[in-house]
């Protein structure tokens, strides 16, 4: 009877044995696994800093944007306008729209000199960037999705 408690006591205390290196690698093998993620959700926003894309919008239709390293041009056919705006990167994924010019069409859209967009890049996902913009004259932002074109 002692030699069948001892064979289960000593079968017990391997069967814990092999639970602990399991639960071990099970974290080592989590732990892996994030890490990945960390690193696969850092984007490469430089890759859209210049280029072309559109913007589709129920309220104002397409507008169609060619951005280069200081501009950004934005057509829009609905609105029958079409305008120019410095770039300013702040970093790598954030930059400013400045200095507004009508380059043709009547704008309804008056603004200021001062006016100033930011525009942060939250993700580059098939083929579209998503973004959120703010203004320096509301304390409204918007998030959308950009079409990239070429």
């Amino acid at each position: 009877m002692k030699r069948k408690q001892f064979l289960v006591l000593k079968f017990s205390e391997v069967i814990l044995k092999i639970d602990i290196i399991m639960i071990k690698r099970c974290l080592l093998f989590l732990m892996f696994i994030f890490s990945f993620k960390g690193i696969s959700q850092k984007i490469n926003c430089k890759e859209v800093h210049t280029g072309k894309f559109e913007l589709n919008s129920e309220i104002s239709g397409k507008t169609e944007i060619l951005r280069t390293e200081k501009h950004q041009i934005e057509t829009n056919t609905f609105m029958n306008v079409k305008v120019q705006y410095d770039v300013f990167w702040l970093d790598e994924c954030s930059y400013e729209l400045r200095n507004r010019k009508l380059i043709s069409g009547t704008s309804k859209y008056a603004g200021q000199p001062t006016d100033v967009f930011k525009v942060q890049i939250l993700r580059i996902s098939n083929n579209k960037i998503y973004v959120k913009t703010s203004a320096n004259f509301t304390d409204q932002s918007f998030e959308s999705a950009i079409d990239i074109i070429k």
